[in-house]
């Protein structure tokens, strides 16, 4: 399951069936939700009102090893821009990837040699820049906070494990199961064309848990996923939240105009 970082309909959906959600007491970090609408409302609601956020996103599945080391801008609960490093590991292979989403345009920095930069764009001549302006849209939508409030409207068997800190921050710890099937209709085409690749893999379920905080956001998200006997791993963590960042593009000497 990569960061899916939500689509507006299941936002709606999420939020009208909040009415429907009972609470149990969270031993001193709010109350700790017993329904997956009560749950993801609260996460749609505290999204909708953050302005940056700071994490890693670590990924295991066989011969691969991939860290993202992310800052994001929000605005409307969406991502408006990024920088992220992702460093990744192929059967013993290193390779780095500096990408930074600004003004609407992303840039990425392949680590050769004269300007760094190029602007990707889905002709480009570099396969992974193309590929990567060619899933932008993808990214955005899995990137911002509410896509884990979308997997939760498409999961069931909700159990609250616990209070737990996390990196120092009180958080409710909670277990579910997301159903693939129930989330393909939540999400936009590009999305769903990409779950329904795991669920023709023979993906049908993917337990996940997530430690949320006081404010209802999440702090650390884990998930697995096996598929033709494989098990990717997924963790997903966020240690500062709303503190003043600024994203820009990269200088114009740095950017090859072709």
């Amino acid at each position: 399951m990569n960061r899916t970082r939500a689509a507006a309909l299941a936002v709606v959906a999420i939020a009208a069936a909040a009415g429907c959600s009972t609470t149990t007491r969270g031993a001193g970090v709010g109350p700790a939700y017993t329904s997956v609408a009560g749950l993801a409302a609260k996460i749609t609601q505290s999204a909708s009102q953050l302005k940056s956020a700071q994490g890693t996103l670590h990924v295991e599945s066989g011969p691969l090893t991939q860290t993202s080391t992310f800052r994001e801008q929000f605005g409307g609960g969406l991502v408006t821009a990024f920088d992220d490093q992702v460093d990744t590991t192929l059967q013993g292979t290193n390779t780095k990837l500096h990408l930074v989403y600004a003004d609407k345009k992303l840039y990425v920095d392949r680590g050769q040699n004269g300007k760094p930069w190029v602007v990707a764009s889905p002709d480009s001549s570099d396969r992974v820049v193309a590929q990567l302006a060619q899933t932008l849209p993808q990214t955005l939508a899995q990137s911002g906070i509410t896509y884990y409030a979308l997997m939760l409207s498409a999961a069931h068997d909700l159990k609250v494990v616990g209070a737990e800190n996390v990196d120092g921050v009180p958080t409710i710890r909670y277990h579910f199961v997301v159903d693939p099937r129930a989330l393909l209709p939540k999400l936009p085409p590009d999305q769903a064309q990409q779950m329904q690749q795991a669920v023709d893999a023979g993906v049908d379920s993917v337990p996940a848990d997530e430690w949320i905080d006081a404010q209802g956001r999440p702090v650390k998200v884990t998930d697995s996923v096996t598929a033709q006997g494989q098990t990717a791993h997924v963790e997903f963590r966020i240690n500062h939240y709303d503190d003043p960042i600024t994203i820009q593009a990269p200088p114009a000497d740095q950017i090859d105009p072709g």
